[in-house]
């Protein structure tokens, strides 16, 4: 090669390597200044024309977009979380390199009333973006967005709202119209409501109302008093029954003499809807964002919260020595604390098992004649054959402390706060009993079965709740 080409050559790869050092430094200095902002708490005071008309905007619960994005970023919900944030509920791309920045506010019934020449003074807060654990490395996922709360520690803020930016384009967050607002929920101020609160994933296309009226009884004998039902599409039916029990709460319509709180909350304007569960952990349901969602909204609320499908019961196996939830943790912790030197327990996975679906399911909660065959259609009377292999983890659901929850998954809780931990229940103490219709998985004419009639117990103390309950609702649903 000629010298000089050589040379030429040379100089070129030296300015070019400069040229990339300088511009690498760049982004290292301006986003240090952002994360020393953070650090110390110092908000980005901006000034924004008055959001036009989101002061008349509806603030029910559902899936909102965050301003500034240009990819699908959407947010659900805010929570209080001890000792100075606020952590939101929200999905995006997995991958995603935007920043999220939290806008507070106090009252927001102002908004639209200002003239569109007025300014706004606000203040960005930093957060911190947090990708759920549970993504099976899919395209979306569920996020935590952490916002740290002012330094005025007696201020509560009453809503939060969520722009996103790249850090290169911050100052275009002054001209985005911001999109949503979500009420931030705090923890009751006199302490836990209840004992056991229990959960479940958004309600997709389930029309076995017999099944639900059975589940539903169950738990109740176990000792749960506040249902929490997200809702992403349901029959009339099956609609109907959840709604009247909604109105129902606190009136004794469950034939008992405690009250019972249901919640009927839907999933809306999830994003995900029909993305197949090959874009974003189980599709149109979000079963990570729900997992959390769920979680976070019990912190607080009850000392306990259980988290199952609806064709799933937590059944305790020692008989006479526990019958209800309260008597099993109790046991479960003695026998942790000894086993573990002291061990604090804030979740009890419960082991799964498949019961064999024996005959053909009749779904219709008022089919004529339904009341003389009742326990034929009780999963806890008719269902006592299943598959002698306990899975250990797989398809396993658990019981938590809300309190006690950093992060939880579908099957597992996935962090905790210190000191607590997580115990894996012996199924001596309690099965998850899995009664899934027409399970395409299993092939039950060469799977290893045994006898159990360990729910049959509890199936003959709720018969008769369940024919009252039936009663009630087919006044109110059979038209």
């Amino acid at each position: 090669m000629h010298p000089n080409l050589a040379f030429r050559a040379v100089s070129l790869l030296v300015f070019i390597s400069c040229v990339s050092f300088y511009i690498f430094l760049f982004y290292i200095i301006y986003d240090y200044d952002i994360a020393v902002n953070k650090e110390v708490g110092l908000p980005i005071t901006l000034q924004i024309p008055y959001p036009s008309g989101n002061g008349n905007r509806n603030l029910s619960i559902g899936w909102q977009p965050a301003a500034g994005s240009n990819d699908t970023f959407v947010v659900y919900s805010a929570h209080y979380v001890k000792p100075d944030q606020v952590r939101v509920i929200a999905a995006t791309l997995r991958l995603s390199s935007e920043k999220a920045f939290c806008i507070y506010w106090e009252n927001i019934s102002h908004l639209s009333n200002q003239p569109s020449t007025n300014l706004l003074n606000i203040k960005l807060h930093i957060a911190y973006i947090k990708t759920m654990t549970e993504n099976h490395a899919l395209k979306y996922s569920g996020k935590f967005i952490n916002c740290p709360l002012p330094e005025e520690s007696d201020w509560k803020p009453k809503y939060v709202s969520i722009v996103v930016s790249s850090s290169r384009k911050l100052l275009k967050v002054s001209s985005s119209l911001i999109q949503n607002y979500l009420p931030i929920r705090y923890p009751p101020e006199n302490g836990f409501t209840t004992n056991f609160s229990l959960c479940v994933k958004p309600i997709y296309n389930f029309t076995n109302t017999v099944q639900f009226v059975e589940w539903f009884e169950f738990y109740k004998l176990m000792g749960v008093r506040h249902f929490t039902f997200f809702v992403l599409e349901v029959g009339n039916e099956m609609s109907c029954i959840l709604h009247n029990l909604q109105r129902a709460s606190n009136k004794n319509v469950t034939s008992s003499d405690e009250s019972i709180v249901v919640e009927v909350i839907p999933w809306a304007n999830y994003p995900f809807n029909y993305a197949p569960d090959k874009l974003i952990r189980g599709g149109p349901q979000g079963l990570s964002e729900v997992a959390n969602e769920c979680v976070y909204r019990h912190k607080g609320v009850s000392e306990y919260m259980v988290f199952v499908d609806l064709d799933e019961m937590i059944v305790p196996h020692r008989l006479g020595a526990f019958d209800n939830y309260h008597q099993l943790i109790k046991k479960v912790d003695a026998y942790a604390k000894r086993r573990n030197n002291g061990a604090v327990i804030g979740s009890y996975t419960f082991k799964n098992t498949f019961f064999k679906d024996i005959s053909p399911p009749k779904f219709s909660l008022f089919a004529s004649g339904y009341h003389s065959t009742l326990p034929m259609h009780l999963n806890t009377l008719k269902r006592t054959v299943r598959m002698k292999q306990i899975l250990q983890t797989q398809r396993s659901k658990y019981i938590c402390n809300p309190n006690s929850v950093n992060e939880a998954g579908t099957h597992f809780i996935w962090s905790h706060n210190s000191p607590y931990q997580g115990v894996r229940v012996a199924e001596g103490y309690a099965l998850l009993h899995h009664y899934r219709v027409h399970f395409k998985e299993t092939d039950w004419s060469t799977t290893v079965t045994v006898k159990d009639e360990t729910a049959v117990k509890y199936g003959v103390k709720i018969e008769g709740n369940v024919r009252a309950l039936i009663k009630t609702l087919e006044q109110i649903c059979k038209q």
